[in-house]
């Protein structure tokens, strides 16, 4: 027994030997699976702005962008080790970050590293209220090069404020850095003039970090389209944009929170995030604490204009949300019980200046479609109407992206065609640069070349097929009916065709179909002729039933 006990210690200290271990690590450390791989390479430039622009941790850096705090602590520690500055140089593209994040040489070994004296750091602190924790890392780096990185800096010191000097830590919250969401649970109500019913909306409440500026509007519902919409509109209201949205964990923000705390975002968020360069960071659930700004905007918002307005009857959203305007009007410019100013003015002087200039687009709301493959005929589904990609992308699966007036489709993460949005079930929306060579020339069709052929049959004609194209927005559009009238002529005699234009021209009728009817009734009035009745003695005339069969 005594002999197996040694074995074991021998072995297990073979195996947590330094030298054992940085040999497994050289030689036996898995590499991250190739796509894993490829998607972290995609937001390194993310995790680095959220990291020295937004001060974010590494934790909420996960969280944010949906990936590990691991895979995030990497590229931190490589992009330390490869001195890389923030904000990156002008002309550093992604791939070149991603050679410098992760070059075939294994990671340096990590030095010991000094400690300072917390209770110095804080009393540093406490003295003079402008100073940052980041500026006293600084100061600290500078003296000691090889020691500890910024956010092992920023947990210990808060652990030891934790334990030593506050029972409950107090977020702060820098200038133009967040805005948190959120809907409240008391509905404001409007009543339908026409019929009655009452209606209970949603309440939106959305309030900036440093400034507690409010705004509050009356929503149709809590679904996605509703939500992303009070969004847009709150940055128009507050004329900039936060670095940080804070929401709560509805289905129009986060689908489902994977058990790492890892959020998945609803894609029509996440485009709208995209549109305006904004990072979502969802609250977790069941931690109030991480949106405690929303839930005291909520209370606000309740208090102040639910209960205010309680005893007003509002007969249209509109009324209601004109309303709610002015009481948050009202709730920004009450000067504050314990701080000089008011929300308003706070806004104006600390938030407003940090906030980034709107995109000179507005976001227009987008639905994602599921999964599509596209066709043989280089086309994909989409509400009915069938959109052209380049041919290249055939069998191969893409999404949709449905805007009011524009339908996107996208190949993974690209965006390979975008088209104007089709309204008419069965029809085809087709770009000329998506098809094959063969296809363009076939293609060749245009409206002067079929008025061109219908000007052989003669000026109605002419007139019949240009007010086909004149009816439709897209030339594409009016070819099938316009050849098919065409081929009437070829088929029945262009002068029957002719004829049946003025008809047509004269009844506002443009169909094909009822061109055909025309063309047949002019045929039969051209070979109609009486027959004459046939004289036999055995055959019984009109005086033989007249006369009751008697003659």
């Amino acid at each position: 027994m005594f002999g197996v006990v040694c074995s074991w210690l021998q072995v297990s200290f073979l195996a947590f030997h330094p030298g054992v271990v940085i040999l497994r690590f050289l030689f036996f450390k898995k590499p991250l699976p190739m796509p894993a791989k490829r998607l972290l390479m995609r937001k390194i430039r993310h995790i680095l702005e959220l990291r020295f622009a937004a001060k974010l941790s590494k934790r909420a850096i996960a969280r944010s962008l949906g990936i590990g705090r691991s895979s995030v602590s990497r590229v931190l520690e490589r992009a330390v080790m490869a001195r890389l500055t923030w904000p990156l140089p002008d002309d550093m593209t992604d791939a070149k970050l991603a050679a410098i994040i992760y070059p075939n040489t294994a990671r340096a070994a990590a030095g010991s590293r000094p400690v300072p004296d917390w209770a110095e750091v804080h009393l540093d602190l406490a003295k003079h209220r402008s100073l940052t924790l980041s500026q006293v890392w600084k100061e600290y780096i500078e003296k000691h090069p090889n020691g500890l990185q910024y956010s092992r800096f920023a947990e210990l010191y808060r652990a030891w404020r934790k334990c030593e000097v506050d029972q409950v830590m107090r977020q702060s919250h820098k200038a133009g850095e967040r805005l948190f969401v959120d809907y409240s649970g008391k509905k404001p109500c409007y009543t339908d003039p026409i019929t009655g019913e009452v209606h209970t909306p949603e309440l939106f409440v959305a309030v900036l970090g440093a400034s507690n500026y409010l705004y509050a509007e009356a929503t149709p519902s809590q679904k996605t389209a509703d939500f992303c919409r009070s969004i847009r509109r709150t940055f128009e209201f507050l004329g900039g944009l936060p670095q940080i949205v804070v929401p709560d964990n509805l289905k129009a923000a986060v689908i489902k929170v994977r058990k790492d705390d890892v959020p998945i975002l609803n894609k029509s968020f996440e485009d709208l995030a995209a549109h305006y360069r904004v990072n979502i960071l969802p609250a977790r659930p069941r931690r109030p604490k991480d949106k405690s700004k929303a839930e005291s905007g909520v209370l606000l918002a309740q208090r102040q204009i639910l209960a205010v307005l309680r005893n007003i009857k509002f007969f249209s959203l509109e009324e209601l949300n004109a309303a709610i305007a002015d009481r948050v009007k009202v709730i920004n410019s009450t000067p504050f019980q314990k701080l000089p100013g008011s929300r308003q003015s706070m806004f104006e002087a600390v938030d407003k200046p940090a906030l980034r200039p709107l995109p000179v687009v507005p976001y227009a709301y987008g639905e994602w479609t599921g999964k599509r493959k596209v066709a043989m005929d280089y086309h994909v589904q989409i509400e009915k109407h069938y959109y052209s990609v380049p041919y290249k992308f055939i069998d191969r699966t893409v999404r949709g992206l449905i805007r009011e007036h524009t339908v996107e489709i996208f190949h993974d993460d690209t965006r390979i065609a975008s088209h104007r949005r089709g309204r008419i079930s069965g029809r085809h929306t087709t770009l000329r640069e998506h098809m094959p060579a063969r296809h363009r020339k076939a293609s060749d069709w245009s409206k002067e070349r079929f008025i061109k052929w219908a000007r052989k049959a003669g000026p109605d004609t002419a007139k019949l097929i240009k007010a086909n194209f004149d009816r439709y927005d897209i030339q594409e559009q009016a070819y099938r009916r316009c050849m098919a009238i065409l081929q009437l002529g070829r088929k029945y005699g262009y002068e029957n065709l002719e004829q049946a234009c003025g008809i047509a021209l004269e009844n506002c009728t443009l169909d094909s179909h009822a061109m055909r009817r025309i063309i047949m009734d002019i045929l039969a009035d051209q070979h109609y002729a009486p027959k004459t009745a046939i004289e036999h003695d055995n055959i019984r005339g009109a005086d033989y039933y007249s006369s009751n069969g008697t003659s």
